[in-house]
């Protein structure tokens, strides 16, 4: 039997706990009682549906209610007991037990103390004994091809075997890198590959025995001797002079990679015979070689994080007709060649999959990219330079730069043209709120061809007419609808778009204030492009941490945001709080669409009353072949659950289920 709280919270003089409860076969009903002491006291329960749980332990997402929302009313500042049985009628199956101490906050912090200095002697001891079962390292060994299905791999044959050429360009490589790197390619259990070394400095004795050495050991491993060292574009590009596979694929001359790499790169393959382009996750190791750290579990293609980002890295393959044509690497842009290749790529063709594994060992040496981007600050020059060459050759207004963090990169856009915006905001009475948000769209805001569409819904306050009275007069653009039905948000806002007049069309929320003051060039410029149907602004709370960072599908049972709660400063996983890139949805508080897609896709679904209207509407502007971008450098803040109120209440926790 399960019993987890998810979250728990004193208001108004009642204890309120969230989470769910599971019996071992889901055959049975689970009971709460509450004791304060040896006395039961009166608690409210109400149970709510969650798929996650229902799917995960018994595979039905859909027939149990495993939530619950128990409230305890005229808490006392003592410790209770929760306990939760399993019956079958009045026999008890299983009980577990918990207890919660009152008042939380003191014993919030007493906890919060107590695990701090708990996980901070954890760390000190598994540094010394290096047990690391709780890093990256310990999840990857665990998920990594076992022996026996490497052998399987060893005996498998596919209807489609193409040669793999792989490309290392070698510099004075230490020798133990050079050994780990030959090693890992020979133990493939793919087989039919070759691999293609140029020595750029045969001079280095150490470095030439040991290519001689494993060359003797296996045919497939070809080097060739330069007389020059021309640098890292010139000498893969010899290597690939060398090449005879259908593709090839870049490893670098102190990296690794996992014994099942070309095999899944060609099983792929197989799956999607077309493909042009691939790419895997990766990670770093130190010098120590059986540990690995900072993996970077990557999106499937994404245009708008490449225009920021060289996510796809390593280990790229191309078809190598493609990379005939392509010409190779460019000499200008060492140290951001791939990035410039990939870019130049993608122009010629569409068809590029991800592998979804790690299977590429990215080596943190003291000068390594790897380990510090600034190492290489040519690197960065020459990737802004390969971006906007790139947004040059694709006709686009913006002019990529350096940011402050290695690797990645800003942008500064321009649009081309000047389409009326509707913003759409519905508001029931709070007008301490829809009056910052009225000014900062008027008076922050550089762009001006917009038009404010208020939908009244319903409102009481005197005081709220007076504003929309005022408002009106102060501000020509401004156009106040009535809405008289009960509260529909999706019903509301699509009132508002029939009744505006704009090529582009903003929904916003009454308890938003513009923070960018070219939030809406921003936005425009993505949706000038054909590809993109759909933008979604980054969203802060007044306390400047993170409210809306893009919408994950499949976070808690369903939908959330990602980065919630993250310092408006802190750059998240992989930089991806603050980087712009396509998402699978956005929030409506903040969100532009263009016109021909709103209606191309119907709107809001008005069945959606409250709540994941949001989700559903770009699920279907994604089916339509849109893509949905999060941009991070629009901003605004979000006053989130002041019109509408808590959302920890039983009867909107479990609406959606």
């Amino acid at each position: 039997m399960y019993f987890f709280i998810d979250e728990f919270f004193e208001k108004d003089n009642c204890l309120n706990l969230v989470g769910w409860t599971s019996g071992e076969t889901a055959d049975y009903p689970t009971e709460f009682h509450v004791f304060l002491g040896n006395r039961e006291v009166p608690a409210e329960v109400t149970r709510g549906r969650r798929p996650d749980v229902g799917y995960a332990y018994h595979g039905d997402p859909t027939k149990y209610d495993y939530g619950y929302f128990l409230r305890i009313p005229d808490v006392k500042k003592r410790m209770y007991r929760i306990v939760v049985e399993e019956r079958d009628g009045e026999k008890v199956l299983d009980r577990i037990e918990k207890k919660m101490s009152v008042p939380l906050i003191p014993a919030i912090r007493r906890y919060k103390k107590f695990r701090a200095d708990l996980l901070q002697l954890r760390r000190k001891v598994d540094h010394y004994l290096r047990r690391d079962y709780h890093t990256y390292t310990y999840w990857f060994h665990h998920v990594r091809i076992t022996p026996t299905e490497l052998a399987l791999e060893n005996r498998a044959h596919f209807p489609y075997e193409p040669l793999i050429s792989i490309l290392t360009p070698v510099y004075r490589t230490r020798e133990r890198y050079l050994r780990e790197m030959l090693s890992s390619v020979m133990k493939q259990s793919y087989r039919n590959w070759e691999l293609c070394i140029v020595n750029a400095d045969p001079s280095d004795k150490t470095v030439s025995a040991v290519l001689s050495e494993y060359a003797a050991l296996d045919s497939r491993i070809r080097v060739r001797n330069l007389t020059e060292n021309r640098g890292i574009s010139e000498n893969t590009n010899a290597a690939l002079s060398m090449a005879q596979g259908d593709f090839t694929a870049m490893l670098d001359h102190d990296d690794t990679i996992e014994p099942d790499a070309l095999y899944e790169y060609v099983k792929l393959l197989n799956e999607k015979p077309d493909t042009d382009i691939l790419y895997c996750d990766e990670d770093k190791m130190r010098d120590l070689t059986d540990y690995y750290y900072y993996p970077n579990f990557k999106p499937d293609y994404n245009p708008d994080m490449l225009y920021h980002n060289n996510y796809i890295c390593h280990m790229l393959m191309l078809r190598r007709p493609l990379m005939q044509e392509l010409q190779g690497f460019r000499k200008e842009f060492d140290g951001a060649q791939d990035y410039d290749l990939v870019l130049r790529a993608l122009e010629k063709t569409k068809r590029i999959e991800h592998v979804r594994k790690v299977l590429y060992h990215w080596r943190s040496a003291a000068t390594s990219t790897a380990k510090k981007g600034e190492k290489k600050d040519y690197a960065q020059d020459a990737g802004a330079q390969a971006l906007n060459e790139a947004f040059i050759r694709r006709g686009l207004r913006a002019t990529a730069e350096k940011s402050a963090i290695a690797g990645w990169y800003s942008t500064k856009l321009s649009i081309s043209s000047n389409p009326l915006v509707s913003v759409i905001i519905p508001n029931k009475d709070h007008i301490d709120f829809l009056r910052p948000c009225i000014e900062s769209l008027e008076n922050r805001c550089s762009y001006k061809n917009i038009e404010i569409v208020i939908v009244e819904n319903n409102s009481t306050e005197k005081e709220t007419f007076d504003y929309y009275e005022t408002v009106q007069k102060q501000y020509k653009n401004i156009v106040l609808l009535r809405y008289r039905g009960g509260f529909n948000y999706s019903k509301i806002n699509n009132y508002g778009v029939s009744e505006s007049h704009g090529e582009m069309i903003l929904l916003l929320n009454n308890d938003t204030e513009v923070i960018s003051p070219d939030l809406f060039e921003n936005m425009i410029w993505y949706l000038e492009r054909g590809d993109v149907g759909m933008v979604g602004a980054r969203l802060l709370y007044a306390d400047n941490t993170v409210q809306h960072a893009g919408v994950l599908t499949g976070a808690g049972g369903l939908a959330d945001h990602m980065f919630k709660g993250l310092p408006a400063g802190k750059p998240g996983y992989m930089c991806r709080s603050i980087t712009t890139h396509d998402v699978s949805a956005v929030t409506a508080a903040c969100l532009m669409v263009k016109r021909s897609v709103y209606d191309e896709v119907g709107g809001l679904d008005e069945s959606f009353e409250v709540a994941f209207n949001d989700v559903d509407f770009c699920l279907k502007v994604r089916a339509a072949g849109y893509l949905i971008v999060y941009d991070a450098e629009a901003q605004l803040y979000h006053y989130e659950s002041k019109s509408r109120g808590s959302e920890n209440t039983p009867a909107k926790f479990f609406f959606f289920f």
